[in-house]
């Protein structure tokens, strides 16, 4: 039996592995997660109210290595909710992210720890992503390639209120970021956005990037996310999407949700505005709006979003794919006709 201990407070770390009905997959990343070259840590399983084998899965697990600590609950409250009640519970120095149906490599946790160590003033270390299917096929061998991401931009706090490139499972953060985190936002949507956004700040430590794939991430139809391809369009497509009425409409409705979407988490990162400066707020602020004319839910008119697409083009500089972002907006300026959408703020 692995015994559990933390004789080596400074470099003990605390893995928060969020489950729920998890029983196809979970067996390989807690395998992935123990058999670590770091042995010094904890693992908390946070099940957030299984009705499958995945208690009985960890429980049998438990009985064999002390470091596995289980904490069920009887109501599904959601992934977010799920993994802010695990970092609470944590005691770890280092805290780490992981989902069931994930594997680490076997040093992910001993390479990160090693940045974090060289690096004292880092909040947040991150690294790519192998994406594997059901079966453990490699779809991609990066991630961060196959989404088009770009893990060091020039401006990360920018970057990230508009598109998030810190995948939760990726990362390893200090202790000392949960006195701002927590607790979170009320409205919050997106944890590992909301982790990396407050390290990107003004006054946070920054994120570390270690160009290599520590993590399989497996895409499957029963991810709370997932990892969608990002198609960096060339101006024929766009073009062909314009000149087809099918698939302008398609695209504008997906427009209109994405915008929605990306606005209700900026909405909730305003919830804890006391950890920006003035110019952090005044730039969320502004994209909110920007969203919210927009987005499906919006009663602003036609000449409204044209005229702010000077301030959308400005904001699309910060996207992950400018040309694909600010098509979106273009496309939203396009008049409509009958089937027009007639949804406004409640």
């Amino acid at each position: 039996m692995n015994s559990f201990t933390r004789d080596n407070q400074s470099t003990f770390v605390s893995v928060i592995l969020a489950s729920f009905n998890g029983q196809s997959f979970i067996e390989k990343q807690l395998d992935s997660i123990l058999n670590q070259t770091h042995p010094h840590l904890e693992l908390l399983v946070v099940d957030d109210g299984s009705n499958d084998q995945t208690l009985e899965i960890v429980i049998e697990y438990s009985k064999h290595d002390e470091r596995v600590r289980i904490f069920p609950t009887h109501i599904n409250q959601g992934l977010v909710k799920n993994f802010e009640r695990g970092l609470k519970l944590t005691k770890g120095e280092f805290i780490v992210l992981a989902d069931q149906d994930d594997i680490f490599h076997r040093d992910k946790i001993e390479k990160q720890l090693a940045l974090l160590s060289k690096k004292p003033d880092l909040d947040i270390v991150i690294s790519d992503l192998e994406l594997i299917d059901e079966r453990n096929n490699s779809i991609s061998a990066s991630m961060w390639k196959f989404q088009g991401i770009n893990s060091s931009p020039r401006f990360p706090f920018k970057n990230l209120a508009i598109d998030n490139y810190a995948t939760g499972c990726t990362i390893m953060f200090r202790r000392r970021l949960l006195d701002s985190v927590l607790p979170f936002p009320p409205e919050l949507r997106i944890h590992d956005q909301w982790l990396a956004i407050v390290a990107a700040r003004e006054h946070g430590g920054g994120i570390g990037v270690i160009n290599e794939t520590l993590t399989k991430y497996r895409q499957h139809h029963g991810n709370v996310i997932g990892a969608k391809h990002t198609n960096k369009r060339g101006l024929n497509d766009i073009r062909k999407k314009l000149f087809s009425l099918s698939e302008l409409k398609m695209l504008r409705q997906q427009s209109s949700r994405l915008f929605n979407e990306k606005r209700l988490r900026v909405s909730s990162f305003l919830e804890r505005r006391e950890l920006f400066s003035r110019t952090e707020i005044r730039y969320l602020e502004s994209l909110e709006s920007l969203f919210l004319i927009f987005s499906g839910v919006s009663n602003k008119g036609l000449w409204h979003r044209i005229f702010s697409l000077p301030k959308a083009l400005y904001f699309s500089f910060y996207a992950r794919s400018f040309l694909q972002t600010f098509s979106r907006f273009v496309v939203l300026t396009i008049p409509q006709k009958s089937n027009q959408l007639k949804t406004h703020l409640k």
